[in-house]
């Protein structure tokens, strides 16, 4: 399933990257937005992990001109953040004996 999920989605991947036309991204942004819902659909963990990560990756490509331009305080701020709330999120699923 991997395999034939690699085929679907790296070719328009990697013509997203190249070409300065924004015509492949948003295609891969729709196939990955497909994958989430058939995902969703047909209860397959695999696909909707990959239509996720595929749709994160392109969005965060796209935004990489915006995301430069931060400063670097925000950024760490951001990042430290990020890393507390997922130290407490997973604090607070922790069972305890």
């Amino acid at each position: 399933m991997a395999v034939s999920l690699g085929f679907l989605t790296l070719p328009l991947f990697f013509q997203a990257l190249g070409n300065t036309n924004d015509v492949y991204s948003f295609a891969l942004i729709i196939e990955s937005v497909m994958l989430v819902v058939t995902g969703i659909a047909l209860k397959y963990q695999l696909v909707l992990r990959w239509g996720a990560i595929s749709l994160v990756v392109i969005v965060l490509y796209q935004l990489r001109d915006f995301l430069l331009n931060i400063p670097t305080w925000a950024i760490y701020g951001s990042v430290g953040i990020a890393m507390l709330g997922g130290a407490i999120y997973l604090l607070s699923r922790r069972q305890d004996d």
